[in-house]
């Protein structure tokens, strides 16, 4: 019973690792910087500092942290994190 218990862990296990490695998180994250939705644009801000290699979104965070329409905070959200590509 023990075992069969423990290969059900494992097979679930690597069934979530496979889900996670297989998620578009950058495709998800591309897609929220360019919305024009300040909501979406700063939950993908903090979905970016997460990651260490942002070279390309560069292009956006430096459109982002300049467009006024954006709130300071969002703006230098995107500013620190463009800092970080560099």
């Amino acid at each position: 019973m023990l075992e069969i218990e423990c290969k059900k862990i494992i097979l679930d296990a690597v069934t979530v690792n496979q889900f996670v490695s297989s998620f578009p998180t950058y495709s998800i994250l591309k897609t929220a910087l360019e919305s024009n939705s300040e909501y979406w644009v700063n939950l993908a801000l903090g979905g970016c500092e997460d990651i260490d290699d942002l070279k390309d979104q560069q292009e956006r965070l430096e459109a982002i942290s300049k467009n006024k329409k954006y709130s300071q905070n969002v703006r230098h959200r995107a500013l620190k994190l463009l800092k970080k590509t560099r």
